[in-house]
């Protein structure tokens, strides 16, 4: 077995995917992937922004897993429920990636039969996969989001030790989903 190369994995990319936008996000947050939609009222909105999960080096031969995070950043404003002007919840939602699961998502390589097993995870001990909440995934939901205050929410990962694969890149594309 030859050591694995990841160069630097993005892991996770997001786009917004919501109806409203926080005013000047663009300029707050200049360098994450993001995009809004216009509307009439900007101060009723949500962005997300991400710090993708970077790997780094797999060793095939490494019997330990590889771990790695990231940062999933979203700002909110003045999010109130129209009948009792009470704190709208938000969540958010991670998809599965090119994988058609979510357990184990999967990076694809150097060609299109190559696959990096790994996932994604709410919680540091990396037993809450984050997903849709189905299937065995979990959400992150905050019921009472900051007023535009931008929250930094971490996303831990793993790459699988003792997959068997061939040296290359390999990557994934996850989209981060805010719903409010």
């Amino acid at each position: 077995m030859t050591p694995v190369r990841l160069a630097p994995v993005g892991v996770l990319a997001a786009f917004l995917i919501a109806t409203l936008p926080v005013a000047g996000a663009e300029e707050q947050y200049p360098r994450g992937l993001m995009s809004v939609e216009p509307t009439a009222n900007p101060n009723y909105s949500c962005t997300i922004e991400v710090r993708p999960v970077s790997f780094g080096t797999y060793d095939s031969l490494a019997m330990a897993d590889l771990d790695a995070t990231g940062q999933v950043i979203y700002v909110c404003g003045n999010l109130k429920a129209a009948a009792t002007g009470s704190p709208k919840a938000i969540r958010i939602e991670l998809t599965t990636g090119s994988a058609s699961q979510f357990s184990p998502r999967s990076m694809l390589g150097p060609s299109t039969l190559d696959k990096l097993n790994y996932n994604l995870y709410l919680d540091p001990t990396r037993r809450t996969i984050w997903g849709q909440g189905a299937f065995g995934t979990d959400i992150y939901y905050d019921g009472h989001p900051p007023n535009r205050t931008p929250v930094t929410v971490p996303v831990y990962g793993r790459v699988f030790a003792r997959q068997d694969v061939p040296a290359g890149q390999y990557v994934d594309a996850v989209t981060a989903r805010i719903l409010f």
